[in-house]
């Protein structure tokens, strides 16, 4: 096993699952790459908001990815281990099952909660869509 992606979305269980990973990551001297996926807000629920008040949220949503794949990346260098990250746009278990594919991942460590529960019920659960849809391996951390 060469290559881990691990989707990380701001959550303390996304921490988790990130340590679940870099002890993977030490034991077969794999390289991390950590993945943040955009869902800007939808046009259909925006109704005649202006353009520029998309474009700003759609910006913050960029800054707070960084900076939570920055923490990240840093707790992964602390342990010695090669990392890099990606922020992608669209729909997360779509675009976390697209990378894993098109760059041959080993293996996708993702945890099985993400923000809250309320989420869950509107977005549906990520993690059962790539364990349902992925081609390559994926380990949940519960």
């Amino acid at each position: 096993m060469d290559k881990i992606l691990v989707p990380i979305d701001g959550s303390e269980h996304s921490r988790k699952t990130l340590s679940s990973a870099i002890e993977l990551a030490k034991k077969f001297s794999a390289k991390i790459t950590l993945i943040n996926v955009i869902q800007p807000l939808n046009t259909i629920f925006l109704g005649s908001m202006e353009e520029a008040f998309i474009t700003r949220s759609v910006d913050e949503l960029v800054k707070y990815a960084n900076a939570e794949l920055e923490d990240a990346k840093n707790e992964v260098r602390k342990a010695g281990i090669e990392v890099n990250s990606i922020i992608v746009n669209g729909s997360p278990g779509d675009e976390i099952i697209k990378y894993a594919k098109d760059n041959s991942y080993d293996l996708i460590v993702i945890g099985n909660k993400g923000h809250s529960a309320l989420e869950e019920i509107i977005l549906g659960s990520v993690c059962r869509y790539v364990v349902n849809h992925a081609e390559n391996n994926v380990l949940v951390i519960k």
